[in-house]
């Protein structure tokens, strides 16, 4: 085999093709009198391959030469390349059982290369060269060496074709064939090779001259081609009607003129055409696979199907891989994967693995979703968000992202859909708390300047007020109308808020002056206390304005103001026998503390022995006693709460008033 570069037009590589060695794992039919008996058997021979037609197919990346096999041999007058076995001279210590050698029912029939064998070049034949190799080969484009060769594949499917056995190894003459009448010659005659790539797989088309018609194998591996089917018009009792493939050619569908591939056979004794449209073996033994889906999501099931055809086994492929058990006409999946289903109908004499079907099994979108707070009060507002989809559909109405406020406590689910149109979903929960019902209380909602009120709130746990105002403290309010409010808080952070309005009125004031002292003989006098006041009550029973002291003691005045609030005041009126002493260059004096619980510290700058005198609020002595003592304690403890009255006298009069609480 020549290598020729074209762009130079020079021999590039001469390959040497070799022999098909037919002593071992080989073998063919050599004789044509062996009559109704077809004995493909090894023999002590050798074939030169002579191919009669190439091509090259790449696959996966690699080029290969397909070539058809069927020798061919000089007869041009005087020169005769080969003759029958039984005439040619062979090398007597090699081959010593020539009687059977030559027989004509073994080897004696068979044309034996003339010029080729003579090995030791005595003029002897060593070995037997016979014409082709009845096979076709698969070489590697690069290097030439052969990958694969039938060997005798072709007349091992012809000579047990159920319709076609019949033709084994006949001639392509006119008239009725007659079997094996080829055998001793060069058998079937591979004449012409053509390939094809249909429906994801790569084929090869092999014509044959004698017997007719073509044979299909699928060579998707180069190295071990799998026979598909053999296809012949010619019967096998009358002539024809096409006979003698010289050349062969296949149109794919889209250059076809019926849209559908053809294989276009030309037959020279016939001159006719013979026209076949390619229907794999799968589609004809109805194993064309069929599914309503190719493309599902994770959890989902694809069913496949094919119709199937009578006297057919199948078994079904997932990415070159046979599946255990699945030999039926429909198969699920829930896997991604390249799906065939190998089929083997008797009935058309043929196998065939059948398209390839593509399953994507999409993964799920992984959904998220999330929420803005998770644990509301009535009346919050909370936002979703989701990720992880592209499209997404929530319940209860929501809209990803826009505020709303839930009433009660529910689930939210949202679904997402991704570009393959798979879903996943995920659930957002929000409670929803009731609000609590809050009460603002106080404990007088009218009272006086002066007065103590407390601000209670109820129906929640904590307690917030304005104002300064602390829950369940008392507190004095300056004079005013004013609005409480209060905000509470339940267990569960949720809070509502409620007012109260308190009026806080005036209290009148009222002041009788400093304690006095009275000259005896100027009783009784007159006490004024202030005017503009709803109503008046003196210790003396008065209930204007003004009172008559009639003596000494302490006069007290209560007044009430058009709000019903009061107060009161009280003055120590002292009686003096006025006898020329300066009663009111009074001594310094200090009581402390004043007011007291009831324990008085007195100091003043008094000399010699001092009277001391404790009249109460209705001017009644309730304690008397002297001492020379310019500081000391006086106790008051044992007596009413009120104002008293302490009257100092020594050289000179002095008078304070006491508080005790």
């Amino acid at each position: 085999m020549l290598v020729i570069d074209l762009t130079n037009s020079t021999i590039d590589t001469l390959y040497a093709l070799g022999y098909s060695n037919y002593a071992s794992g080989n073998g063919m039919d050599a004789s044509d009198q062996t009559t109704g008996q077809t004995l493909i058997t090894s023999l002590p021979v050798k074939g030169a391959f002579m191919p009669d037609a190439i091509t090259t197919m790449n696959i996966n990346g690699q080029d290969f030469l397909f070539t058809a096999n069927e020798g061919d041999g000089r007869e041009m007058g005087a020169v005769i390349d080969a003759n029958r076995i039984s005439t040619l001279a062979l090398d007597s210590t090699i081959w010593i059982d020539q009687p059977i050698v030559k027989n004509s029912k073994f080897m004696g029939r068979l044309n034996g290369l003339k010029y080729s064998g003579d090995t030791d070049n005595d003029g002897d034949l060593d070995e037997i060269h016979v014409l082709g190799g009845r096979s076709f080969s698969i070489r590697n484009a690069t290097t030439g060496a052969l990958v694969f060769d039938s060997k005798d594949l072709i007349e091992q499917i012809t000579a047990t074709h159920p319709m076609y056995s019949a033709l084994f190894n006949a001639s392509n003459a006119i008239g009725t064939p007659a079997s094996k009448n080829r055998s001793d010659d060069k058998g079937p005659e591979p004449e012409g090779v053509t390939t094809a790539f249909i429906n994801g797989s790569y084929y090869l088309f092999v014509g044959l001259e004698r017997i007719g018609g073509a044979m299909v194998f699928n060579v998707n591996n180069p190295t071990n081609p799998v026979y598909v089917g053999y296809y012949n018009n010619r019967s096998t009792s009358l002539s024809g009607p096409d006979l003698g493939v010289e050349g062969i050619i296949f149109i794919d569908a889209a250059n076809s003129p019926n849209g559908q591939s053809i294989l276009v056979l030309a037959n020279e004794i016939s001159s006719t055409l013979s026209i076949y449209q390619v229907n794999t073996c799968a589609q004809i033994a109805g194993a064309v696979i069929n599914t309503a889906d190719s493309e599902v999501c994770a959890g989902e099931t694809v069913t496949m199907s094919i119709n199937g055809s009578p006297s057919s086994t199948v078994q079904w492929i997932q990415n070159g891989q046979s599946l255990s058990g699945a030999n039926g006409l429909t198969i699920n999946t829930s896997t991604s994967g390249d799906f065939q289903v190998f089929v083997a109908s008797s009935l058309y004499g043929c196998t065939d693995t059948s398209n390839t079907q593509s399953i994507v099994v999409n993964a799920l979108p992984v959904v998220t979703a999330t929420a803005s707070d998770y644990a509301l009060c009535l009346g919050d507002s909370v936002s979703l968000s989701v990720s992880g989809a592209d499209v997404y559909a929530w319940t209860n109405a929501v809209t990803e992202n826009i505020p709303f406020a839930p009433q009660t406590s529910a689930n939210y689910l949202v679904t997402g859909t991704d570009i393959n149109g798979c879903t996943d979903t995920a659930q957002v929960s929000i409670s929803v708390a009731a609000l609590p019902t809050v009460t603002a209380n106080v404990s007088d909602t009218v009272l006086c300047y002066g007065q103590s009120v407390v601000f209670y709130g109820s129906g929640a746990n904590t307690y917030s007020w304005n104002n300064a105002v602390s829950n369940g403290i008392g507190i004095v309010l300056n004079p005013s109308t004013t609005t409480y409010a209060v905000v509470g808080t339940n267990a569960n952070g949720c809070t509502a808020s409620d007012s109260i309005s308190v009026i806080v009125n005036p209290t009148p004031v009222v002041d009788l002056g400093a304690d006095t002292t009275v000259c005896s003989y100027n009783f009784p006098i007159t006490l004024v206390g202030p005017a503009g006041y709803t109503t008046y009550q003196w210790n003396t029973g008065s209930t204007s304005s003004t009172t008559n002291a009639p003596g000494a003691g302490n006069y007290q005045l209560t007044v009430t103001n058009e709000f019903a609030c009061t107060d009161n005041d009280i003055v120590a009126v002292l009686s003096d026998a006025c006898l020329g002493i300066d009663e009111t260059n009074q001594a310094v004096l200090n009581v402390y503390p004043n007011p007291s619980k009831g324990t008085f510290n007195i100091a003043h700058s008094l000399n010699g022995v001092s009277q001391y005198v404790v009249l109460d609020a209705q001017g009644r002595t309730v304690v008397q006693f002297s001492n020379n003592l310019n500081e000391f304690t006086l106790d008051l403890s044992n007596y009413a709460s009120g104002v008293y009255t302490l009257l100092i006298q020594g050289i000179e009069i002095t008078t304070v008033r006491l508080i005790k609480e």
